[in-house]
């Protein structure tokens, strides 16, 4: 019987030891075809993966993987430049400027552009779509208005000036205004799908 019950316990070590995980003995995080592999374990099935309905951190984890703001956060913690490749800022702090970065696809292989995160904020904004966290674009001229239905979503002040400028103003000036960016119901959406096809 000691036999049987070290071969088992053997048996549950090599099986823990991640033999099968895809990756390979080196330790460099590369399985057999040479490809780099993150696993990442989620613990529940994500509520959403809209980034505006997303209301929980799996599905923000999700999203985070798969779609890109404006800017993302760093390893120091710090915003830099995401989909956009240039930020600027108005002298009161109330205008932001993000220019989308050249060859910013989506997995389709449409162009991203500005007009993605015009139609994804204002959608989100929109009191017939329900967004749990569209206070988070509260910091916007406008938009608390029109989420809680005192005003148009139209007026929300974000506007894709063209493919490549959105232009953002805000209530007040927000110093961490570009961090917010990089939160996942501030992530764009393909319009020319989601038009399309609501079930996206």
């Amino acid at each position: 019987w000691s036999i049987v019950s070290l071969l088992l316990i053997f048996t549950l070590v090599l099986s823990a030891c991640g033999f099968g995980g895809g990756t390979n003995s080196s330790g460099d995080g590369k399985d057999s075809k040479g490809k780099t592999t993150l696993n990442i374990n989620i613990k529940t099935e994500p509520f959403s993966l809209h980034p505006g309905l997303a209301n929980d951190s799996v599905s923000g984890g999700v999203i985070r993987q798969t779609f890109e703001g404006l800017t993302r956060i760093n390893s120091d913690g710090e915003p830099e430049e995401g989909a956009a490749s240039k930020i600027e800022k108005s002298d009161d702090g109330k205008t932001y400027t993000f220019t989308i970065r050249d060859g910013a696809k989506w997995s389709n292989g449409d162009p991203v552009t500005a007009e993605d995160f015009e139609y994804a904020w204002k959608w989100a904004l929109d009191p017939a779509n329900e967004s749990q966290y569209a206070y988070e674009l509260y910091y916007i001229k406008g938009a608390e208005a029109a989420n809680t239905g005192k005003g148009s979503v139209d007026d929300v002040g974000v506007k894709a000036e063209n493919d490549k400028t959105l232009k953002v103003e805000l209530n007040n000036p927000t110093p961490y205004f570009t961090q917010l960016t990089a939160f996942y119901t501030y992530m764009p959406i393909n319009k020319k799908i989601a038009e399309k096809n609501k079930k996206w």
